[in-house]
């Protein structure tokens, strides 16, 4: 059975494109346009025994930049990390 699904709600096909993934494997999309893209991850972190995700910027046809915007548990607001504003890559962790 499935652990993760992906779905494209809103685009030009008449059909929702769906993807499946499970534990081992993660699922992952992507969304892009001619100026970058942006990626999200889910995985299941087996020590912890959460799933997990990150949304970040990624360059597309060598256009954008790369920066995480946010990591998590999935369904707990309160386990969002953000990145701190003018101070690089560092994260500070929002509390709901």
């Amino acid at each position: 059975m499935s652990h993760f699904y992906a779905m494209i709600p809103n685009s030009a096909r008449k059909t929702i494109p769906t993807a499946r993934g499970h534990k081992r494997t993660g699922i992952e999309t992507v969304g892009a346009s001619y100026s970058g893209a942006v990626r999200v991850a889910l995985w299941h972190d087996e020590r912890e025994g959460i799933d997990k995700f990150e949304v970040a910027m990624t360059p597309w046809m060598d256009e954008g930049d790369y920066k995480v915007l946010a990591r998590g548990t999935v369904g707990d607001a309160s386990m969002v990390e953000l990145p701190i504003i003018n101070n690089g890559s560092n994260y500070s962790l929002t509390k709901g």
